[in-house]
């Protein structure tokens, strides 16, 4: 009992400390608040992949607060479905083709003999790692297909510790680009999934303007956006 009382109040605290984190830095500097817990459903055909990703690049938390940044980042990004991952994973669960036989799988390989540290894969260390990675997407990939896509709250019941959707960046045109959750995304486009909760981490700059104008009842040019959608004045 004692055991579940200290989780449970980590976990309270957790929570709290992103928010209060999540005010000191933007928030209260804001007309129209972030907040990186709350949940949108996304088409996933909507989002592309990154090519770049700038809050590494700008030593910031990925994941625990929703970031807001110029620049140029969000010009880069890439189609998901040409992806070398992606190809991959339909090769293997449309096509019923062996994982040490994708494109991908052999990449990481590759990696691992050439560079002797762990992989961009899930932190690989060894091939063993590597086929064990493999299970739990095929365990992933038969969950979602029959259960569909849940969010943290809808599978445990509780409020999420950290943010634990997937996780995109908003450009300054509203448009998606995947921080992380790519085999989520690569499930829900081959199974023809219409939407899928992700978190906002990241927004560009100008992105924001127009979500302070909307909070502000100023009419703009994306109507059903749904980072816009719960913030239109009823």
């Amino acid at each position: 009992m004692e055991y579940k009382t200290s989780k449970s109040l980590l976990h309270r605290l957790s929570i709290q400390k992103i928010k209060l984190e999540q005010w000191w830095k933007y928030n209260r500097h804001l007309a129209c608040p972030v907040d990186p817990f709350e949940v949108y459903w996304v088409d996933p055909d909507l989002i592309w992949d990154k090519k770049v990703s700038p809050l590494k690049e700008r030593s910031l938390k990925r994941r625990t607060v929703s970031h807001i940044l110029d620049g140029e980042w969000d010009q880069q990004k890439k189609e998901f479905n040409e992806t070398v991952f992606f190809k991959s994973m339909k090769e293997h669960f449309k096509h019923s083709e062996d994982w040490a036989r994708t494109p991908y799988y052999k990449d990481v390989i590759e990696s691992l003999r050439s560079n002797g540290a762990k992989s961009r894969w899930g932190g690989c260390k060894t091939k063993r790692d590597v086929d064990e990675r493999c299970k739990e997407i095929d365990k992933l990939y038969k969950e979602i297909s029959e259960n569909g896509f849940k969010t943290y709250k809808q599978r445990t019941g509780r409020h999420p510790p950290v943010p634990l959707e997937i996780h995109v960046m908003a450009t300054r045109d509203g448009e998606f680009i995947r921080m992380r959750g790519k085999h989520r995304i690569a499930i829900a486009k081959l199974l023809d999934i219409d939407s899928v909760p992700v978190n906002i981490l990241l927004r560009h700059e100008s992105w924001q303007e127009i979500r302070d104008r909307v909070y502000k009842s100023e009419k703009v040019d994306f109507p059903d956006h749904p980072d816009l959608l719960k913030i239109l004045p009823r």
